[in-house]
């Protein structure tokens, strides 16, 4: 999912810039590199009154994680859908294109939001990012792409070789599906697949 030329640590400074471009007073101090699965500058950073920790890929200048500590509120001024809308503006201005939330709850105040691609009404899971926003102020308290880095490609062949009633014929009748949708899903060992994702009630719930 990385492309592109490897950066500076100015350039890398500047992607971290970005991500806190609407925070006052903001401290940005370099860490230290890591060379692992991924090579990542890594930076440690004052804003929100909060204390992050962000990394940045060598190769592309790709956000990968970022985490913070701080006194937490549990005070609800934003609600799942706002928090969906600024998950996904955020990804969108890192330049992340078609991310949606196919996930999200609210937890003591924290909104923990899954961001996928869905390009053509297809949902590609391997290529999840999840996302945590504080709700009460709406700032995003953590990033974690590894997912994504790992496993965006380009995909072309996206004709399923079963047909949609035949895939809802294998449904149990007990279930009551709300809806369908095609999407792309690892398997347990390794590679994807394309496959049907139905939405299905059972006595109600």
């Amino acid at each position: 999912g990385l492309t592109g030329n490897d950066i500076s640590k100015d350039d890398a400074t500047a992607v971290v810039r970005t991500v806190f471009d609407s925070a006052e007073n903001v401290e940005i101090n370099f860490a230290n590199e890591t060379n692992g699965n991924f090579s990542t500058y890594d930076f440690e950073v004052k804003a929100y009154d909060r204390l992050y920790f962000v990394q940045v890929t060598k190769k592309g200048g790709f956000l990968l994680t970022l985490s913070s500590y701080g006194k937490q509120s549990e005070t609800v001024s934003k609600d799942i859908a706002e928090c969906e809308q600024i998950a996904e503006s955020f990804a969108e201005k890192l330049t992340l294109s078609n991310m949606k939330s196919v996930w999200s709850e609210n937890l003591q105040g924290i909104c923990f939001i899954n961001l996928a691609p869905v390009v053509n009404n297809v949902t590609f899971y391997p290529d999840l990012i999840k996302v945590k926003i504080e709700m009460s102020t709406g700032v995003i308290i953590g990033w974690e792409a590894q997912n994504y880095a790992y496993n965006h490609t380009g995909r072309t062949d996206l004709t399923p070789l079963v047909g949609a009633t035949d895939a809802r014929n294998l449904i149990d009748l007990v279930l009551n599906i709300n809806s369908q949708k095609l999407c792309v899903m690892p398997l347990e060992y390794g590679g994807e697949t394309l496959a049907y994702e139905f939405e299905c009630e059972y006595y109600g719930s």
